[in-house]
């Protein structure tokens, strides 16, 4: 039996996602819980105990993100203009802080942000560490991203190939989490988008993170993927690299969701085909039994996009419920 629980108030459970995925008794995102699955034995898995997290975004740029966000309402907030504002927003909270809640991070040379675009084609734009992105001050930081984000949305392109974007994240997902003399092999015939940033995936050296699932505790290497659409996927067959990813082996949901640091966004009513097939991409959250899900369909969403960007940019957390407890 489905289980879809509030992430504002976890009394507030529904047998069934919601037309519009949000709770009905308050404005809450509705987050789909899934059973947990056995807990994986210690094992001799590779230790991450380097510096470095790293996010990948993969960003639908088809030509229907210029739709608005929220029809019903009398914003001409368009889709991407939302996502445009949420990143840039994001990128200047991590380098200047936002308030007493949000501090800057002290060492922004250590978390590096991979940012691919995908409609019919995908294409790698940039891998580099946080630091590099900061501009002359606040404003302008936010300025020229929202600036970049909406320059490369430009004539892009009017197909959805999901798979395509997310290949390309896979590639560099594999590479990050690869120890010698594996990476070497991995790094073999690179793609020549990717390749012109060779020598920066050849430094990635993750750390990682202690989470708890059920009584025991497992160490995380500290990269996440987070990816968008607003439509179907309407090139080819849809397929799913990330399925038999794991960051702690055999560590899933008892439906078989896996662990694997991949979350995503639709935009669009929760009822929409395009939604689950976004639903069915996200990994396991296995701190709150979670999928790393959410829809946005209206301008005052505009919250959990941000959450799951920050957590993307950070490399922690795997759900919108760990936002709430401020990984």
């Amino acid at each position: 039996m489905e289980k879809w629980v509030c992430n504002l108030d976890e009394t507030h459970v529904y047998k069934q996602v919601t037309k519009t995925g949000f709770c009905e008794k308050c404005e809450g995102i509705l987050i789909k819980k899934e059973t947990p699955g056995p807990i994986p034995p210690p094992d001799k898995e590779d230790i991450y105990d380097g510096d470095h997290g790293v996010g990948i975004f993969v960003f639908d740029l088809s030509g229907s993100m210029s739709d608005l966000t929220d029809p019903q309402s009398d914003s001409p907030l368009t889709k991407i203009q939302q996502v445009a504002r949420a990143f840039s927003s994001t990128i200047t909270t991590l380098l200047y802080g936002g308030g007493k809640e949000l501090t800057a991070i002290s060492q922004p040379d250590n978390y590096f942000l991979a940012i691919i675009g995908f409609s019919e084609r995908a294409e790698l734009f940039t891998i580099n560490p946080l630091a590099d992105m900061k501009q002359n001050n606040r404003e302008m930081t936010f300025q020229y991203w929202e600036n970049w984000i909406l320059e490369k949305f430009e004539d892009f392109g009017n197909l959805t190939n999901i798979t395509a974007g997310l290949e390309k994240a896979r590639i560099i997902y594999d590479i990050a989490l690869a120890k010698e003399p594996n990476r070497s092999d991995l790094m073999q015939n690179l793609p020549d988008n990717i390749k012109e940033y060779e020598d920066v995936l050849k430094k990635l050296d993750l750390n990682s993170q202690s989470i708890t699932a059920g009584e025991s505790m497992f160490r995380i290497p500290n990269i996440r993927v987070l990816i968008y659409s607003d439509g179907e996927h309407n090139v080819g067959d849809l397929k799913n690299p990330f399925k038999d990813r794991y960051l702690k082996a055999g560590l899933k949901s008892s439906e078989g969701t896996p662990t694997n640091g991949v979350m995503s966004i639709y935009f669009g009513s929760a009822s929409d085909p395009g939604a689950e097939q976004m639903r069915s991409i996200a990994g396991y959250c296995p701190q709150h039994g979670g999928v790393g899900y959410i829809p946005i369909s209206k301008l005052e969403h505009d919250k959990y996009l941000r959450d799951l960007l920050h957590l993307t940019s950070k490399a922690t957390g795997f759900c919108l419920l760990c936002s709430n407890h401020k990984l």
